[in-house]
């Protein structure tokens, strides 16, 4: 029920995504299903933000917050953190973002997740656009997504909306990023955004 919930999101269709979602989280408190609620929780936080209502988006996160720490997948905690990125994008705060972006990529690093590691590179991506100043960059890194094997029909269709955006064809942005080195660097610079946000000494 969750998947469908997700799928039907992706499909824009908001209203039956709700529905479907608020039905998946009453079954989960009904029948103490509460390894099942954390993704019932991130799925209505993300529907909430595609339908421009962030302020439920955080109260959703707040919930999920409030789970088990022990009962929350990686892959939730991921979609988390991209959701607060895109959040922190939306109300135009560069620094949160990236601290968000490092923390997404991180979690899909070690439970080897590519799929979603590719949509938070695609958010580095806009804040390299939009608080960075290097919109060259943005360009040559979602051209590289675009071109990734196996990459998800979703995640194409974001990507080229991003071009279309700004009247642009991917095909013909030459880019080969070693998609690694760009995770590394993202997390490098989260770090230090982090650390220069605690008062601590840049890490090396």
């Amino acid at each position: 029920m969750n998947n469908l919930a997700n799928l039907l999101r992706h499909q824009h269709r908001l209203y039956e995504c709700e529905v479907l979602a608020h039905e998946c989280l009453r079954l989960t408190r009904e029948h103490g299903l509460d390894a099942e609620r954390p993704f019932a929780l991130i799925g209505l936080a993300l529907l909430q933000r595609e339908a421009g209502n962030a302020l439920q988006a955080q109260e959703y996160l707040a919930l999920l917050d409030a789970c088990d720490a022990n009962r929350v997948e990686g892959p939730v905690r991921a979609d988390a953190a991209q959701l607060r990125a895109q959040l922190a994008l939306d109300r135009g705060d560069g620094d949160a973002a990236l601290i968000h972006i490092g923390e997404a990529l991180d979690l899909c690093v070690r439970h080897g997740d590519a799929g979603s590691g590719n949509e938070t590179l695609a958010l580095y991506g806009d804040w390299l656009s939009r608080h960075n100043e290097r919109p060259a960059d943005a360009l040559r890194l979602w051209a590289t997504l675009y071109r990734a094997p196996r990459l998800h029909a979703t995640l194409r269709d974001e990507i080229e909306k991003r071009f279309a955006a700004i009247n642009t064809d991917p095909a013909q942005v030459e880019s080969s990023l070693d998609l690694t080195l760009v995770t590394e660097q993202a997390m490098l610079a989260a770090r230090k955004r982090a650390a220069a946000d605690q008062g601590d000494p840049p890490a090396a």
